[in-house]
């Protein structure tokens, strides 16, 4: 399962798998979308990549 964007009071934010919500970055008005890798450590960042609105 993969992290769900959700707009609450227009505001984008990112719905977890666990069900927590975090901010979602805009860059130049497009939302940013991060990649995550799961470790034995948790999660780490790999970094970002800018997702495509239709």
């Amino acid at each position: 399962m993969s992290n769900k964007l959700v707009y609450v009071d227009e505001v984008p934010f990112w719905m977890t798998p666990e069900g927590r919500f975090e901010a979602a970055e805009l860059r130049n008005g497009q939302v940013v979308e991060r990649i995550m890798l799961r470790t034995s450590l948790g999660l780490r960042s790999l970094g970002s990549a800018c997702s495509i609105q239709d």
